[in-house]
Parts: structure tokens; C-alpha cells; sequence
């Protein structure tokens, strides 16, 4: 704890705040009454919220937090939500997704594939394995390390995998058959 002043302490205004609202004597005080009530807590397998008040197990804490899941995670929303605007509060928080996403490359790609299209990486090596690990439309083995997944996007249905040129070319074409048709005739005149 630090001992610079941040106001004076509610339980005597002439001594500077320690912690809890209360000077450092009166905080070490209650910290001395406390022990035994964290002893039995401790041997129960339960702590208490420092945001809440309320008693939970031991595995609804993060780390060392002394804030349960919930409200930890509402402590950073609400960080979150009065920085939205903080350039620097952005880019940290873009560099530790990015950082997290290097670390956990299986984990990130699974999630998005989930979040994007609706399927899992397991379904994703399958549909590869039945393509034989190529383009579904031109037959090539990708440059990079994996091929696009093509979906209707009104639907949200995954059709295949396609190299970047091919999901491109789709792109363009804005997935209308018949400007796919007029392209073909065009290039075979």
C-alpha cells in the first residue's frame, strides 16, 4: 500500500486515507479482525468479492484478483467504455489482442472461424481433406497458409474453400452466376 495522501480517511478526517476509506492504524486494526473470518473462508474453499460483498468459490476469481469473474469483468467494461475514445487506450488494447492472437494462433483461428462462418478448425481440415487440398475452383494449392472460406452471404452456408484469386474473383462478381456467364463468354470470343 502507499502512504501518499489521496484525502483524508473517513474514520478520521485529520489522518490521510490508507485503504478502505480508512486511516493506516484503523485499516491494520480490521485487516487483525479479519484474519480469523479469511482463515474460515479459506478452509471453506471461498473468498469474498471486494466489489460485490458476496462469498464464492475459490475458481470464480481470477489470479489473485479480489473480484469475482462477473465483476471484474464489469470493471473492465466500464474502463473500456470511459477510454473508448483514448488513442492510446486503442492501440494498447489493439497490440494486446494482437499479442494474445500470436500466442494462442489454434485458439484465434477456431474462434474466428466459429464467429465468421459457423464452423469449427475440425470442420475446416475436413472440407479441405474432401477437396484434396486444393482450390475448389481452380484446383491450385494455396500460396499462403490457408484458403478462403466462400459462403453465401445471405445464407451465412460455408460452399468450400477457395484460393484468394478464386474468392476474389467471386467477390467481384458479387456471386451472380450470370455476370460469372457474360465473363466467360466474353474471355472465350
Amino acid at each position: 500500500m502507499s502512504t501518499r495522501s489521496r484525502g483524508p480517511a473517513t474514520c478520521h478526517p485529520e489522518r490521510a486515507l490508507f485503504a478502505r476509506g480508512l486511516c493506516q492504524s484503523c485499516y491494520r486494526k480490521l485487516r487483525q479482525e479479519e484474519r480469523p473470518i479469511e482463515e474460515d473462508r479459506r478452509r471453506r474453499g471461498v473468498r469474498l468479492c471486494s466489489r460485490c460483498g458476496q462469498e464464492k468459490l475459490l475458481d470464480q476469481f481470477p489470479k489473485e484478483h479480489g473480484r469475482c469473474k462477473p465483476c471484474y469483468a464489469a470493471v473492465v467494461r466500464e474502463y473500456a467504455e470511459a477510454h473508448k475514445d483514448d488513442p492510446a487506450f486503442i492501440e494498447a488494447r489493439r497490440r494486446r489482442s494482437r499479442e494474445w492472437a500470436r500466442r494462442n494462433r489454434a485458439y484465434a483461428r477456431n474462434a474466428h472461424l466459429l464467429r465468421k462462418y459457423g464452423i469449427t478448425a475440425e470442420d475446416y481440415d475436413r472440407l479441405l481433406e474432401e477437396q484434396g487440398g486444393v482450390c475448389a475452383i481452380c484446383g491450385r494449392r494455396p500460396k499462403q497458409r490457408y484458403l478462403a472460406v466462400d459462403h453465401e452471404h445471405g445464407t451465412g452456408r460455408v460452399r468450400g474453400l477457395l484460393c484468394d484469386p478464386c474468392n476474389q474473383m467471386l467477390g467481384f462478381a458479387e456471386d451472380d452466376p450470370e455476370r460469372l456467364r457474360k465473363a466467360i463468354a466474353y474471355l472465350t470470343r
